[in-house]
Order: C-alpha cells, then sequence, then structure tokens
C-alpha cells in the first residue's frame, strides 16, 4: 500500500514542479499536497480519501493540484510579506506583492471550496 501511496504523490509532485511552484523543495510540495487533501476530505460531503486511492488520485487530480498550488500561493506571501519595505510615492503607497498575493489567494481558496463543493455533491 505505501508503494502505490508514493506513486500517487511522487505523480502529483511532478505535476507541480513543472507548473507555477519551482520556488519550494519536494518535502514542501507533499506538505502542500497534504493540505490540499486534508481540506478536500473535510469540505461536506465529508470524506476519507488518501492518497492510496488511485482512482480518487486520478479522477480528483486536478482539484488536488489546484488546492496544493494555493497553499503554495499562501506560503509565497509569506515569503515576499517579509521582503517588504513600505514605499510612498507622493503621498502614494501601492500594494505590496504580499497584498496582492494575499488577496489573489483568498479569492482563489474560496472558489476552490466552491468547486470542490459543487464537485463532491455531484460526483460522491
Amino acid at each position: 500500500m505505501l508503494e502505490i501511496s508514493e506513486q500517487n504523490i511522487n505523480a502529483l509532485i511532478s505535476a507541480l514542479k513543472s507548473e507555477k511552484l519551482t520556488l519550494f523543495t519536494t518535502y514542501q510540495l507533499m506538505l502542500f499536497l497534504t493540505s490540499s487533501l486534508s481540506i478536500f476530505n473535510q469540505i461536506p460531503p465529508f470524506t476519507n480519501f488518501t492518497f492510496e486511492d488511485t482512482e480518487f488520485v486520478n479522477e480528483f487530480r486536478d482539484l488536488i493540484l489546484k488546492g496544493a498550488e494555493i497553499s503554495g500561493l499562501a506560503a509565497e506571501e509569506l515569503i515576499e510579506r517579509g521582503k517588504d519595505f513600505p514605499i510612498l510615492d507622493l503621498g502614494f503607497q501601492p500594494p505590496s506583492i504580499s497584498d496582492i498575493l494575499n488577496t489573489q489567494y483568498s479569492a482563489e481558496f474560496a472558489d476552490w471550496q466552491e468547486e470542490v463543493k459543487r464537485t463532491k455533491t455531484c460526483n460522491i
């Protein structure tokens, strides 16, 4: 069973590395995937899927990856927050990168949750 779980996780990590999350280590990507699966299971109707369930991973691959990308976006926002310096330009303060990422995270996370709810009520 552990071998199947490892194969599924490695396939998902490969997909994340080839997309947007090149900044993070393999371990961090695994944490994002685990977080995504955990949140997926917590959204009603409650489920108990694991990475050992290859059929589930294949069917809901895009949703799991999107949730992991959103977790990565939140982590990136925290990294950028540490680099922010206040800038004033003629009394106008442009939004910082971390503020923009935080806004994007909030919107994408809410959309993702709604998508998971719709998908779970139709498919599960």
